[in-house]
């Protein structure tokens, strides 16, 4: 893999960070994009609000760590991640049923 600067000169900014910290800035773009993405929650029917707001601040957190630094890419991509099968069916694991390992 390129080190982190090379791949920073090709997109103009850091694409990750190996120390895993979102530094102040980008926090404040991840927490727009989380709020944002809260208060659009009633696109989703049918969502449990708490997993829902854990799916999306896990999303936003992880592709805010990988470098996207756009607050409504950040929103959009995390509501879309819920609508096509981000959230959990209740009573599963992340992604797979309990009983029988198929793909939810």
């Amino acid at each position: 893999m390129a080190p982190a600067s090379t791949l920073a000169s090709v997109r103009g900014t850091t694409p990750f960070h190996r120390d895993g910290v979102l530094y102040p800035n980008e926090m404040q773009v991840a927490l727009a994009a989380f709020d944002a993405a809260v208060a659009s929650l009633h696109e989703i029917p049918d969502c449990d609000l708490a997993d829902a707001r854990d799916r999306l601040a896990e999303y936003i957190s992880n592709h805010a760590l990988l470098g996207e630094v756009d607050v409504d890419r950040l929103r959009s991509g995390a509501l879309n991640f819920l609508k096509t099968g981000g959230m959990r069916a209740v009573g599963t694991a992340w992604g797979r049923t309990a009983a029988s390992g198929l793909s939810v």
